[in-house]
């Protein structure tokens, strides 16, 4: 049976075909000339929002080779779509949805650009998140439950932090602020550019770093590099700037660089002793190879308090000297 197009509405001729009746297809033509995108487009958005009665932001997640098998739209995507899902949706929704969205990206999509605007996209318009909503939340599985897959282009190969450096810039945040940043990451030269990252971009110097709580560093995330120092500041501070400190008891000292070129030859304590012999506790100090004893002491709280005062005043001499 043959029917005038003109007289129905477009998604009163699609409900014809899916039921077979009166027509089995689409008349010839329908779809060409001025008016076939504004044709789909009616067809489209019906079936979607009124057949199926999906809410708009869940479409894209539907749209896939069943879908067009079982709504008759198979052929289309072929003849007038040559092939591509979303060409066929922003046709429908125009300017409404982007390519990542759909289950499947066409092959060839992800490039810096497009993984650009992927990111941004999903940061500030998915999620709205912060900086600080990044460092705390972001994952691998945020990219691929969101669609994103640019994360696995060779340019990224997985690297969370690339994509942002991408998006954003290399200064946007350093790989340790993440809370997934890979144990493979820390090596002997990265371990060292937290502290210089918080001295050259935090406003830190050499004297107040000494300073830093277990509280900063967690905060600055960088408590791994802290970790595989054996949770010792001092170990960190000697690994990134060699032979710049020295530890007193609890108190770390930034030496005068005058200094540091002779720390082989400067006083080293060997610690405190018991001398059964005189029944007390003795703190000496080496230099040269030559052993200089400081004193006798009741009990080895007195000597170590005063190993440690001795060790303070060597240093202020030196920084005085300076």
């Amino acid at each position: 049976m043959k029917i005038n197009p003109d007289d129905y509405k477009p998604h009163e001729i699609w409900q014809m075909v899916m039921i077979g009746k009166p027509i089995k297809r689409f008349p010839n033509g329908y779809f060409s000339g001025a008016s076939y995108k504004e044709k789909f487009r009616e067809i489209f958005q019906y079936i979607c929002l009124v057949h199926y009665q999906w809410e708009l932001e869940e479409i894209p997640n539907h749209i896939n080779n069943y879908f067009l098998k079982e709504n008759k739209l198979a052929s289309l995507y072929y003849s007038v779509f040559h092939c591509n899902m979303f060409e066929m949706l922003d046709t429908a929704f125009p300017g409404r949805f982007h390519p990542w969205q759909l289950p499947f990206v066409p092959n060839g999509y992800w490039n810096l650009e497009t993984a650009k605007e992927a990111t941004i996209w999903l940061i500030e318009e998915k999620l709205h998140w912060t900086k600080n909503d990044i460092k705390k939340k972001m994952t691998k599985e945020t990219f691929i439950n969101n669609g994103v897959g640019c994360l696995y282009m060779p340019e990224f190969n997985g690297s969370i932090y690339k994509a942002l450096c991408n998006a954003y810039g290399n200064d946007y945040l350093m790989p340790w602020e993440l809370k997934c940043t890979p144990m493979s990451y820390w090596n002997d030269d990265t371990i060292k550019l937290p502290l210089q990252w918080l001295i050259e971009k935090k406003g830190y110097t050499k004297e107040s770093i000494m300073n830093l709580t277990e509280k900063e560093i967690l905060e600055y995330g960088f408590y791994v590099a802290y970790t595989l120092c054996h949770e010792s500041l001092i170990q960190l501070l000697d690994v990134t700037f060699p032979g710049e400190y020295e530890k007193v008891g609890n108190d770390i000292y930034h030496l005068p660089s005058h200094t540091r070129s002779h720390r082989n030859n400067r006083d080293n304590i060997a610690g405190v002793i018991y001398s059964k012999h005189l029944k007390r506790w003795m703190v000496y100090a080496t230099q040269k190879g030559k052993t200089k004893y400081i004193g006798l002491y009741n009990n080895e709280k007195e000597a170590t308090n005063a190993r440690i005062e001795f060790e303070k005043q060597i240093i202020k001499e030196r920084k005085d000297a300076s």
